[in-house]
């Protein structure tokens, strides 16, 4: 009697991590998906830092800058997830 508890208690442990290892990796295979935004800051409504904060207050975030500071023509990559 003991021995068919022993091996009840081994089987739905073994299926228990079974079904966590299956359920884990099905989360993690899935792969995020980004939307992206461009701004440039020679484009009208451009405000510096007034426009990156309401930008990040919308759940953008800043991942490239392309162009020269000094010149008109900087223009700022942004994305979020979908």
């Amino acid at each position: 009697m003991k021995a068919k508890s022993a091996l009840a208690l081994l089987v739905i442990t073994v299926l228990a991590v079974i079904v966590m290892t299956t359920f884990a990796q099905s989360r993690s295979s899935k792969r995020q998906a980004w939307e992206y935004k461009t701004v440039s800051n020679y484009t009208t409504g451009f405000e510096g830092d007034k426009t990156f904060n309401e930008l990040g207050a919308l759940g953008w975030e800043l991942v490239a800058a392309s162009g020269e500071r000094d010149a008109a023509g900087v223009t700022y990559v942004f994305k979020r997830a979908k």
